[in-house]
């Protein structure tokens, strides 16, 4: 949780201060905290509170940080420039206690109302709610339009006379007449530049301050969140209380467009019925193909990418950004991950159509990983590319990557013939009951118990032996181990089972099994 300076100072504005910080720098802090007496233990993200001559005492010893400082001594030479960068002084006569604990319940206050915003949006409440929690923290009328200029939402128990918020309130919309004002005074041309805060102080359309954030996806109007400051003025920290609201308020919009699908692409549609099984015959998506211009025949491959979390993460500025990166390729989003469509030229590799080196840099910035399919030549083939990329993801961590790579991730970057194997024996109904009857699970059973007896390894390291095609040199390179010791644990290994690795069939058997012993283990 972060305060800002402005808070902090308009907490503080009935009280005479001096101000010894940069003008209209931009400051948050994490944490409110008594003074420390050692300078090692200040912290650069923290505000203090103490007294000034315990202040000037640390700033002596060279140490930097910010502080509000309660004057307990004579204004002397010794209160230089220098020496009170970073303070801020109460020049009253106030106990230390006081300031401490108002600034405290300041602290409490904007922590609390932000922390149970996020708790609002990550349990999906309403956004109702949330302005509602709002309406004490930021005391004046706020209200949310979708991109037709509808009202979505408002702070219900704050009552508003400014004539645009009552016709809005009335009709449950913009009028004609408040668009023809926005229209007349630029207002359009403005939100479509914007990306931040929008502050209005002129009063041509309202006799009030406004503070507002136009939310746009795919750089299209969606959103747009107005604060009509009829209770409390237009100050930097009520601007910053209302910063907090919006970053909040990003989470629902976003989640908001992804359940609604607004500012599609014309392609989007056609992409989703394919992979659902809805786009008709062929005839019927051969047209719908030509309409947005994507070619009858491939070669084309179908990815399917996934966020570590979507909490916070806006994927519709993913989406765009994916989409300017890969020019060519058609993006959309899906059931809360972007799907892409890659179009080939004919008689291009088979190997695939991604552009490895650029797209694995943008997937390590989004925390994403991508499961391709194979590379196929009709349109109606993407529902099957679909169910290829889900066993990507389902299956891709029984990888081999030698020698048991533990939490090693097989890349950001996994397509369906790598993991095809695993996934055609994992979704096999009998698969798990006959590879327990086999003899290959009976021998590798004897070596797992040996294992489980006295805490060896002996079935990674035979796993590594066969992974190197049982050439010793690598696979003790792979173990760092002496070679001479990993042929020694081989030759105990194949006493325990009572076979030769030199037999071509029991070397075949083994090597083949093991994608069902990580799939199912013993």
């Amino acid at each position: 949780m972060r305060i800002s300076l402005n808070l902090v100072l308009e907490q503080l504005a009935r009280y005479n201060c001096q101000t010894h910080i940069e003008a209209g720098k931009q400051l948050w802090f994490e944490r409110l905290c008594l003074l420390p007496e050692k300078g090692e233990e200040l912290d650069p993200k923290r505000l203090y509170v103490g007294e000034l001559s315990q202040a000037l005492a640390l700033r002596a010893e060279g140490a930097a940080f910010f502080c509000v400082c309660v004057r307990d001594r004579v204004h002397d030479r010794a209160e230089t420039d220098e020496a009170l960068l970073g303070l801020l002084i109460v020049n009253e006569n106030v106990s230390l206690h006081r300031v401490y604990s108002e600034l405290q319940d300041l602290f409490f206050t904007v922590s609390e109302w932000v922390n149970r915003m996020f708790r609002y949006a990550y349990e999906q409440r309403p956004l109702q709610d949330i302005l509602e929690l709002s309406e004490p923290v930021i005391g004046n009328f706020i209200s949310v339009s979708d991109s037709a200029l509808n009202l979505m939402c408002y702070t219900s128990h704050i009552p508003i006379d400014d004539p645009l918020c009552v016709k809005l309130l009335a009709n449950g919309f913009h009028p004609e007449e408040t668009i023809e004002a926005f229209r007349e005074n630029g207002l359009f041309e403005l939100w479509d530049k914007s990306s931040g805060l929008i502050s209005s102080t002129d009063h041509k359309l309202s006799p009030y301050d406004l503070c507002s954030k136009v939310f746009k996806l795919h750089n299209t109007y969606y959103v747009h969140v107005v604060m009509t400051c009829n209770n409390r003025p237009l100050t930097p920290g009520l601007t910053d209380l209302f910063r907090m609201l919006v970053d909040v308020l990003d989470i629902y919009v976003e989640r908001d467009w992804r359940q609604h699908n607004y500012a599609r692409h014309d392609y989007d549609s056609l992409l989703i019925d394919l992979v659902e099984g809805r786009a008709g015959e062929a005839g019927v998506v051969s047209e719908r193909a030509k309409h947005v211009g994507i070619p009858e025949s491939g070669p084309f491959q179908l990815c399917l990418i996934e966020f570590e979390s979507l909490e916070k993460l806006p994927i519709g500025k993913a989406g765009m950004e994916l989409s300017e990166l890969l020019p060519l390729a058609r993006v959309t989003t899906y059931q809360n991950r972007l799907l892409v469509l890659l179009e080939g030229q004919t008689g291009e590799a088979e190997a695939g159509l991604i552009p490895t080196e650029a797209l694995t840099g943008w997937l390590e910035s989004f925390e994403a990983f991508c499961a391709a399919s194979c590379v196929f030549d009709t349109l109606p083939e993407i529902r099957l590319a679909y169910e290829q990329t889900q066993m990507v993801f389902k299956y891709s961590c029984f990888l081999p990557r030698p020698p048991f790579a533990g939490d090693n991730l097989p890349g950001r970057i996994v397509d369906y013939d790598r993991c095809f194997l695993f996934a055609l024996l994992g979704e096999s109904q009998t698969s798990r009951a006959t590879w327990r009857t086999t003899r290959y699970y009976r021998l590798l059973r004897k070596v797992n118990a040996h294992d489980v007896k006295h805490g060896s390894n002996n079935i990674q390291l035979l796993y590594t032996y066969l992974f190197c095609d049982c050439r010793s040199s690598e696979a003790s390179a792979l173990l760092h181990m002496h070679r001479n010791n990993v042929l020694y644990r081989i030759g105990r290994i194949e006493e325990m089972m009572g076979v030769s690795l030199s037999d071509p069939e029991i070397k075949r058997g083994l090597t083949q099994v093991y994608p069902l012993l990580m799939l199912y283990g013993f």
